[in-house]
């Protein structure tokens, strides 16, 4: 039984490393009109008005055939974007429903093969949720607008009554307890909950 303090508790989420250390997906940013940092971690509705399905390509390498990419119900790609198949979107739409977007995505192979079953998951809920108290800011010369922390610190209860959410400072989402053990139940393969992300950021 979970303790209180975990009930809805923070979790960085997170590729499987075990994926992107031998297959590269990569946001084709000629082909896309959406900027893959402003606009799909804005935390905001896109009009999807004219949009066409957002193009992802995948590097040739020995690992990368279209067996081994079905087997990951959310695809490690080159922004810090969900990318989840049909399986993982019925369990999103079961624990996050009304809290993001689900825009259709194209994983073109390099031989030509075109996988339709992933769409982009674009979360729209955007939240202050860093713990500036707590967290270390760079020296003066180093800070840049959109870089100012040497290590950020959040909340254990940081995303309130949300699901899921993206932080307003470091456009790093974060997803509930309700939504790991959905995650976990489903067996789906692909995500990680983490306490730390990239050794900068920090949830106590």
């Amino acid at each position: 039984m979970l303790a209180l303090r975990d009930k809805n508790r923070a979790w960085f989420l997170h590729d499987d490393r075990k994926f992107y250390q031998s297959v590269h997906v990569v946001y084709d940013r000629k082909e896309n009109t959406l900027d893959s940092l402003m606009d799909l971690l804005g935390g905001k509705v896109i009009d999807t008005t004219n949009l066409k399905p957002i193009v992802f390509n995948v590097m040739k390498s020995k690992k990368a055939t279209l067996d081994y990419l079905l087997k990951w119900d959310f695809l490690h790609n080159s922004t810090r974007v969900l990318l989840a198949n049909e399986k993982a979107l019925k369990v999103l739409n079961e624990v996050v429903q009304g809290e993001f977007q689900a825009l259709l995505a194209e994983v073109r192979m390099y031989d030509g093969t075109v996988i339709n079953d992933y769409y982009i998951i674009n979360v729209i809920i955007r939240k202050d949720m860093m713990n500036k108290e707590k967290s270390i800011l760079k020296p003066e010369e180093e800070r840049e607008s959109w870089d100012m922390y040497e290590k950020c610190f959040y909340d254990i209860s940081c995303l309130g009554g949300s699901e899921i959410a993206i932080d307003d400072d470091s456009k790093i989402t974060l997803g509930s307890e309700n939504l790991r053990r959905a995650v976990r139940e489903a067996k789906l393969t692909g995500l990680e909950f983490n306490e730390s992300w990239g050794g900068i950021c920090f949830i106590e």
